[in-house]
């Protein structure tokens, strides 16, 4: 009787070890840093669009899913964000993420005309071209 309750103590205390062990994100918030970039390749460089013979919007894509937007760069006061985004090749839909994944991505569809230019349509929540009135983009890097 001893050794039994000796054992079922000694288990009682291995369980709550293990438990004890596990741990638990204190991050209510997802942060992006572990968002994985589907296929990017044809995407990575520099790319400008111009809009009425003015420089309207520059986007950065690097190879690790990150990249730089500067609206109107060449005005007084651009506005430049970071973003990460997921691009997925075979279906052209690229997803920019600013905040948290939790935040709702800025999501359009991209369309090589050239491997050096592309037309960027924006798209509805079942990723259907909702504007006929695309930007398009030119490789600069």
């Amino acid at each position: 009787m001893n050794k039994n309750l000796l054992n079922i103590i000694g288990i009682l205390l291995l369980s709550m070890v293990a438990f004890s062990l596990t741990a638990c994100s204190e991050d209510d918030e997802d942060t992006l840093k572990d968002l994985e970039p589907e296929k990017v390749s044809k995407l990575v460089g520099e790319w400008i669009c111009v809009v009425d013979g003015e420089v309207y919007m520059i986007y950065n894509f690097k190879e690790d899913g990150t990249g730089i937007a500067k609206e109107h760069p060449y005005s007084e006061e651009p506005d430049i964000w970071y973003f990460q985004y997921t691009y997925n090749e075979e279906t052209g839909i690229l997803k920019m993420f600013s905040g948290s994944e939790d935040d709702d991505p800025e999501v359009s569809c991209i369309k090589f005309a050239t491997e050096d230019s592309f037309w960027e349509y924006w798209v509805d929540e079942n990723y259907e071209i909702e504007e006929d009135d695309p930007l398009y983009y030119q490789r600069v890097k």
